[in-house]
């Protein structure tokens, strides 16, 4: 029989600036750290990111949505990242519109690539990883 072998997870936030719109509305930006740098997916095992100059483990960001895939042509959900680098779930499809079921009011549309929060903002999800980097099919918002 098998030792069983502990996993040590460790996360780090560095908050770094939270521009403020005339309505109120915010995008706060920081720099986060998660330990957990790989991905297991049905078969497959991913390597999350690479070091793109402050190290690997890293993100700079104010949040992004990453696809999900049980084997390489299966979709089965998104995942939303926000800039503290807690991860969510958007799992549920109503007509293209994903939600989560943990209650984050987080919804996004895939047919406007919209991301929709509980305030009523909304992010355009246009810029997407391409197929050859590490986070292939990951959206973020640009504007």
């Amino acid at each position: 029989m098998g030792r069983a072998e502990a996993l040590t997870l460790f996360d780090f936030v560095v908050p770094l600036l939270k521009p403020v719109g005339r309505n109120g509305v915010s995008a706060p930006v920081a720099l986060s750290y998660n330990s957990q740098n790989w991905r297991r997916d049905g078969a497959a095992t991913y390597k999350l990111g690479a070091d793109v100059g402050y190290g690997f483990g890293w993100r700079l960001m104010a949040g992004s949505l990453t696809p999900i895939y049980t084997s390489p042509t299966t979709f089965l959900h998104w995942l939303f990242t926000d800039a503290s680098g807690a991860e969510y779930k958007l799992d549920v499809n109503t007509s293209g519109v994903w939600r989560s079921k943990e209650g984050i009011y987080v919804s996004y549309d895939t047919n406007s690539y919209r991301l929709q929060f509980s305030d009523g903002s909304t992010w355009l999800m246009d810029c997407v990883a391409g197929a050859s980097e590490q986070d292939s099919g990951t959206r973020v918002s640009v504007r």
